[in-house]
């Protein structure tokens, strides 16, 4: 059961610290420093697969990884060149292209 929080008007300070709590693991995070790539996860994960491929769809990098909560790991250093980084779990799945120079 959830509090009634109005969806018109203005809203007063209550409305802001009564919220829905969801149980949604957060997004893992992708970030990328000189040639290493680097993966985090805000909440624990398991088996969150991460797959890196060049341009021409090849496989550079597949590997599934556990999280603790706040865990970063470091993937093995790329060459110069375009990439694309997938993060699946499950049916979900983020993908985000990078360069390396």
């Amino acid at each position: 059961m959830a509090d009634y929080i109005p969806t018109t008007g203005p809203w007063d300070e209550d409305d802001f610290t009564r919220r829905s709590i969801s149980t949604a693991p957060a997004r893992p995070i992708a970030s990328i420093n000189g040639t290493v790539v680097s993966v985090c996860s805000p909440d624990a994960l398991a088996d969150l697969n991460v797959i890196i491929t060049d341009r021409q769809g090849h496989v550079v990098y597949q590997q599934p990884h556990t999280f603790t909560a706040g865990e970063t790991i470091d993937l093995p250093a790329l060459e110069e060149g375009e990439y694309i980084i997938v993060l699946s779990l499950g049916r979900r799945y983020l993908l985000g292209e990078f360069e390396v120079e």
